[in-house]
């Protein structure tokens, strides 16, 4: 009667790493020894009938595939054999969030895009906050078009891939995620003014993420970041009506802006102020002459 011969653990066809127990029975009544082999290499013999294990340190050997052979020998020289084959892989995966970038801005609906890759992949988990929003089955490039329209603050993006040997690579970014408008008011001057000479333009630009403000005067753009107000020489646009708009974006690109329209009248006023000069010198003319005429007929009249 041959020996009973079983390779208990792992089972045929799995993925190992690390050290893996390999557990194998060898029994008869008339036990001699078992024997253990990898790729036809011995790897350990026991003279115990029954049960028995062998730690197997996979990381001293290249990833591929490997046959473990179990041969069981009773006292008759009769023997019994049992062999599986499993794959050793101690890479692990690679994982890679492509966009966002750490410490990055983002709103409304963001793609995501990840790369991941192992050669015996098993999965890969896309999670924000803990929570997987979805995964793949496949190596490559992958994106995902994640809704943060709804939230603001902070968002950890995590990234896990998977072997089959249960090897996992994790990546994390921290991004904020900002749906909130700035707030922009222009307080000086209200619409419809009339402007001459240097005015100053006041303004107010607010955001937690501020980036940057922008005046824009009909087609002319100034950058005003920082500051709250802006010397505006009127000398140096014709009479009319002129756009002021002030433009505020953050750093998640939200942009918000804030119109006036106003008037300038510089030459208005120099004609009315030439006109005004002509009125008084006329008039003092005028005077002048009378007092003259007047003068003329009292001395004829003595």
């Amino acid at each position: 009667t041959p020996p009973l011969a079983n390779i208990d653990a792992p089972a045929n066809n799995s993925y190992l790493h690390g050290t893996t127990e390999i557990e194998v029975t060898g029994q008869d009544a008339n036990f001699n020894r078992t024997e253990l082999c990898i790729n036809g290499k011995l790897a350990a013999t026991w003279n115990i009938n029954g049960v028995n294990t062998y730690q197997w340190n996979t990381t001293a050997f290249p990833d591929g595939t490997y046959t473990l052979s179990l041969k069981v020998y009773d006292n008759a020289n009769n023997f019994a054999t049992d062999e599986i084959s499993v794959t050793v892989d101690n890479t692990p995966p690679i994982a890679e969030i492509r966009t966002p970038a750490a410490s990055d801005f983002v709103k409304g609906r963001y793609n995501i895009t990840i790369f991941g890759y192992d050669a015996n992949l098993q999965v890969i988990q896309l999670s924000v906050e803990d929570s997987s929003i979805t995964a793949w089955l496949s190596n490559g490039i992958h994106s995902f078009l994640w809704d943060a329209s709804s939230i603001n603050g902070s968002r950890i993006i995590m990234l896990k891939v998977y072997d089959k040997a249960g090897t996992k690579t994790e990546r994390t970014v921290t991004v904020t995620v900002d749906n909130t408008l700035p707030l922009v008011t222009i307080t000086k001057p209200q619409a419809g003014a009339e402007l001459s000479g240097t005015t100053t333009i006041n303004f107010v630009a607010l955001d937690t993420n501020l980036k940057s403000v922008q005046l824009l005067i009909d087609q002319s753009t100034f950058n005003v970041t920082g500051t709250t107000s802006y010397q505006w020489d009127t000398t140096k646009v014709g009479d009319g009506t002129h756009i002021i708009k002030l433009l505020a974006y953050d750093k998640a690109g939200n942009k918000a802006e804030y119109l006036v329209s106003v008037n300038t009248v510089n030459s208005k006023l120099i004609l009315e102020a030439n006109r005004n000069l002509y009125l008084i010198i006329g008039t003092a003319l005028g005077f002048m002459f009378g007092i003259l005429i007047a003068y003329i007929i009292l001395k004829r009249e003595k």
